[in-house]
């Protein structure tokens, strides 16, 4: 997949913020929504999502409210409900309009009534296909499958960006986790663009395979970029194909945006992702 979003002049594409009803926006995951906006000349949508499950509940006669602060149950019915969205629509998207005010980033925002995962693909699929989908809610192991999911069922889209729980930031280098040869030039150049605006160094991790292995695919990788490579832009340290050895070396690289392919070695789709946002400080940029 190329890591790429289509520029607001083109009318082919945008960052989609996705927003949902049950917390503010991950810090961290608006910043990234800016940043790839700014680093690509694209437009933001913020997207507020709501769950039309919840009005199927509210209509029964035994629908309650529980306030997440304590205090007795109240009665939930679909009037107070699509109030209670209006209303945490407005400050979702004024949260991201207070964000983007001044940047000069193009800015729609709009509420959709659909399930999470049809409500994006229909959003990237009106002027598709180079669209980004930035999640706001931070990626844990509850919604871990919901952004696999995303994955095959979202069209118009070239890659998701997420932030852990603990995520802080958006600087620092940006690395590119190289699985397969055919991904290097692409997921190069999407990470010289995300680095370009804020001056930050770009990195090629190669992961997977022994110490062999990787020398093999190192030199590979040279021939492919030519003989005009700065000699800290290939990393292949010998991690054994462990997750957690590649997180301590992001950490001790200070690393912002890393571009990582879902569903591969680094991040199967059986399960990993919700422990590697947790470990890295800042936002996943996954492609397939």
């Amino acid at each position: 997949m190329i890591a790429h979003v289509a520029e607001a002049a083109e009318n082919s594409g945008r960052v989609i913020l996705q927003l949902t009803s049950n917390g503010p926006p991950s810090p961290v995951a608006l910043a990234a929504a800016l940043h790839v906006a700014k680093s690509f000349n694209a437009g933001i949508e913020s997207l507020f999502v709501e769950d039309p499950q919840l009005f199927d509940f509210a209509q029964f006669g035994f629908a309650r409210e529980v306030p997440s602060g304590g205090g007795p149950a109240r009665e939930l019915t679909v009037a107070s409900l699509e109030a209670e969205f209006e209303r945490r629509a407005a400050n979702r998207h004024g949260e991201v309009a207070a964000a983007v005010a001044g940047t000069g980033v193009p800015l729609h925002c709009r509420t959709w009534r659909d399930h999470p995962a049809e409500a994006l693909s229909a959003a990237c699929s009106e002027n598709g296909p180079w669209n980004v989908a930035v999640l706001a809610e931070a990626v844990s192991a509850t919604n871990e499958a919901y952004v696999c999911e995303l994955t095959a069922y979202v069209q118009d889209v070239t890659g998701f960006v997420v932030a852990g729980p603990s995520a802080s930031r958006t600087r620092g280098p940006v690395i590119a986790i190289v699985e397969q040869l055919a991904h290097v030039q692409p997921v190069l150049r999407a990470a010289e663009r995300l680095a370009e605006g804020a001056r930050e160094d770009v990195h090629l991790i190669l992961f997977g395979g022994n110490a062999d292995e990787l020398a093999w695919t190192e030199g590979q990788v040279r021939l492919m970029l030519g003989g005009d490579v700065p000699p800290d832009l290939i990393l292949a340290p010998d991690l054994g194909a462990s997750a957690e050895a590649l997180a301590s070396v992001l950490q001790d690289l200070g690393a912002g945006f890393v571009i990582a392919p879902l569903g591969g070695t680094l991040l199967p789709l059986e399960g990993g992702l919700a422990d590697f946002a947790a470990s890295h400080h800042g936002p996943l940029f996954l492609i397939r």
